[in-house]
């Protein structure tokens, strides 16, 4: 998927657009993963320990997660506003 740059050069009116990678995203998720297992582990094993920090990973997968998708959000953000800025000049 292409993206703009967070902070979008221009060159001949045209943004400059580059592939974003979702390492974040992925990352989150299987963050989010590895704490559902860990969780499920601790349930089956009896230690709370393992439970709670299961849980605790699968908070930490779903910010990283939000937080990669409101990177993405505001990259797409600031490219339609530069392209509206430059369909407002040229009219």
């Amino acid at each position: 998927m292409l993206f703009a740059t967070p902070y979008p050069r221009r060159r001949d009116g045209d943004l400059y657009l580059t592939e974003e990678p979702m390492a974040d995203d992925l990352t989150g998720k299987a963050t989010h993963l590895g704490g559902k297992i860990k969780e499920g582990l601790g349930d089956l094993l009896g230690d709370r320990q393992l439970k709670t920090e299961g849980r605790l990973e699968q908070v930490e997968g779903a910010a990283e997660q939000d937080a990669a998708r409101a990177e993405e959000a505001l990259t797409e953000a600031n490219a339609r506003r530069l392209a509206a800025e430059e369909a407002q000049r040229r009219l």
